[in-house]
């Protein structure tokens, strides 16, 4: 049995750690009072499951409150830091009513109907109280809390060595391996913490961007040769707002590329710059202050815990309203935030003519060899080499509007052809990456420095005023031009294949989106920092606690001592083992209802605590029977019999209660 004193200073420890005097304080005198006080509490089997119940809805509103402003995991950990307060109720049950635990079948739903004897069983709460006040104090924030939380548990565990009387009379042995221990986790939390961090970054780097990432930096994969149907999601990525409605597709760029090697896009460029803050705000970009009244989108997308890239219309030279910790750019363009919450909302200046990616080089200029030959045939037709730069953008863009269509059905390999030269030659129809994958060789190819951009394009109007959503399916790939020092979009992909992709969404899209809406806005309420606790939650809570505490209906509250022996549950006053069945329900331990007295008996004799005191009630038990069940009852012998042997078990049953 857990004594007091280690208990009150687990409970002091608790709020010193956390700062909660005020329950703190509170609960040590209520437990103080509890443990020495005569008066007991009759709590019923029922009454007992109701108040699990009603512990496992302060649990569950905890959580969802707390999930209400912030991660799941600040939930959970106000539930660990909350746990002496949320027990309270159960363990002052438990030591009010003198029971030694409280059954597996009160604790599990699972359990409550079940006829197995483990159900039965015990689990006394008061050692689980214990540490979940330990728990709780390490649940403070900073790494002051933690080693002071370190100091206290083992100022507590030397407290408790010098309770025990065993361990005073061996107190050098006792303290040496005390510091033994200490030491041993002290080593063993440090290294981990260090195991943990290590196996984080090695699963996220493994996993890489398998669930709805936004990209690779450094490789882009093309479907170019594949076979089949290109597909891609509808799930709701970005929910962009502009300032005016747009009048052609805004395009969104999360990543750019200047090496083509085997149908993928790729750079060896591996470092990412720090982006400054400048006022309120992140900028590059030095001289996009001088551009005049440029315009802005606001994005609101879901963040990847390690960092995420950003996607950002061609020409961003200022970003405002990020609230990451670390904004760093690759010097092809791609912009990546990390150390933020999982929802953002910012927004994004741009101006096509504050281009700030890397100036090109040679490698802008490269074309694999495989497809010189049909690029060198496009060149000379399009009469390329002899036109000034824009006159040859405008005739690359004429060449692919007029002849070619949109398509997302993938053709396979082609013998004796690379998929780019079967795209120009024959089929002369494809998706985004055919598109946009040959406009960057041709140009290349023509002397114009070029390079392959992805992202997303802004097309899908949605209910609110400049308002679009962006889905999976509108990911898509243009090329990048250098013209009058700067780089330029260009998107040579008909126009309409953002319709056909809307045309292959499935019935429920419109419910699915619905909820994807208000997932998205639940998420902006509890993620914004201004939120204000919601009083609706509060009031939630209060009637769900009220109609549950009604429910519990525990009926006679506390009674003295004295009263006790006289308000007991019913026992029949010609029943044999009337005596036994009031001692026994005085205890704490009454017969539940539609149980025979021989389920009761047997029950009894499986509780731990109860089994040396009712080892003697088998005698007692066949007596009882006998008079109930045989024709002819007891005898004047047996009766004399009955009676002897119920003396003999109180007196056992009293000189070992005695001794507890």
């Amino acid at each position: 049995m857990i004594r007091y004193p280690p208990a009150a200073l687990a409970l002091m420890f608790w709020s010193w750690q956390t700062g909660a005097w005020v329950p703190g304080l509170g609960l040590t005198a209520w437990l103080a009072w509890a443990m020495r006080t005569d008066k007991r509490w009759q709590v019923s089997d029922k009454s007992l499951e109701r108040l699990v119940d009603l512990t496992s809805l302060l649990v569950i509103g905890v959580v969802l409150y707390e999930y209400s402003k912030g991660p799941l995991t600040a939930g959970i950990f106000a539930v660990l830091r909350w746990s002496p307060l949320l027990l309270a109720p159960l363990v002052s049950a438990q030591i009010l009513s003198a029971r030694p635990g409280v059954t597996h079948r009160a604790l599990f739903l699972s359990q409550r109907r079940s006829r197995s004897a483990d159900a039965d069983r015990t689990l006394d709460l008061r050692p689980v109280y214990l540490a979940s006040c330990l728990l709780a104090a390490g649940t403070a924030p900073g790494s002051e809390a933690l080693s002071s939380h370190f100091i206290g548990l083992l100022a507590l565990a030397g407290a408790w060595l010098l309770w025990q009387q065993g361990a005073r009379r061996h107190w050098p042995l006792m303290l040496g391996l005390l510091v033994i221990t200490a030491l041993l986790a002290y080593a063993g939390q440090l290294g981990l913490r260090e195991g943990q961090s290590r196996l984080e970054d090695a699963a996220i780097a493994w996993m890489g961007d398998l669930f709805f990432g936004s990209g690779d930096p450094y490789r882009a994969r093309t479907a170019l040769g594949d076979i089949g149907e290109l597909k891609l999601s509808d799930r709701v990525l970005y929910r962009v707002t502009t300032d005016a409605p747009l009048k052609a597709p805004l395009l969104l760029r999360t990543a750019s590329y200047n090496r083509y090697f085997d149908t993928s896009w790729l750079t060896r460029e591996r470092d990412f710059a720090p982006v400054p803050r400048v006022n309120d705000g992140w900028q590059w970009a030095p001289d996009a202050t001088a551009v005049a009244s440029t315009p802005s989108v606001r994005i609101g997308t879901y963040l990847k815990r390690r960092g995420d890239l950003l996607p950002l219309p061609s020409g961003t030279w200022r970003i405002a309203g990020l609230p990451v910790g670390i904004l760093s750019r690759h010097p092809l363009g791609a912009v990546k935030a990390s150390d933020g919450p999982p929802l953002v909302q910012y927004r994004a200046f741009y101006h096509e003519a504050a281009s700030d990616d890397r100036p090109p080089d040679d490698i802008d200029l490269r074309v694999p060899l495989p497809e010189q030959a049909v690029l060198d045939e496009l060149v000379d037709a399009l009469a390329l080499s002899q036109a000034d730069p824009e006159a040859a953008l405008q005739r690359v863009r004429d060449y692919f509007k007029t002849g070619f269509r949109y398509t997302l059905e993938l053709p396979g390999p082609v013998r004796g052809q690379t998929a780019l030269e079967h795209f120009l030659r024959d089929r002369r129809r494809g998706h985004c990456e055919l598109f946009a994958t040959a406009s960057v060789l041709l140009l290349r190819q023509a002397g114009l420095p070029a390079r392959y951009a992805v992202g997303y394009s802004v097309q899908e109007q949605a209910a609110a005023p400049n308002t679009y959503l962006v889905r999976r399916s509108h990911a898509h790939a243009w090329a990048l031009v250098w013209h009058h020092d700067r780089w330029w979009s260009l998107d040579t992909t008909p126009a309409l294949w953002a319709n056909l992709e809307a045309d292959r969404r499935p019935l429920w899209q419109p419910a699915a989106d619905w909820i994807s809406q208000l997932w998205y806005r639940f998420n902006l309420h509890r993620l914004n920092p201004e939120t204000k606790d919601n009083p609706w939650l509060w009031a939630l809570l209060a009637i769900l606690s009220l109609i549950l505490a009604y429910r519990l209906r525990l009926g006679r509250r506390f009674i003295e001592a004295g009263a006790a022996k006289r308000r007991t549950l019913a026992v029949a006053s010609n029943s044999p083992i009337a005596d036994v069945a009031r001692t026994l329900t005085r205890a704490g331990w009454p017969r539940r209802a539609g149980e025979t007295d021989r389920q009761w008996l047997q029950r009894l004799q499986r509780e731990p605590e109860l089994h040396e005191t009712m080892q003697d009630i088998e005698a007692i038990q066949r007596f009882n029977e006998r008079a109930h069940y045989h024709p002819a009852g007891l005898t004047p012998a047996q009766q004399r019999q009955l009676q002897r042997e119920i003396a003999r078990w109180q007196t056992r049953w009293e000189s070992l209660r005695s001794r507890r």
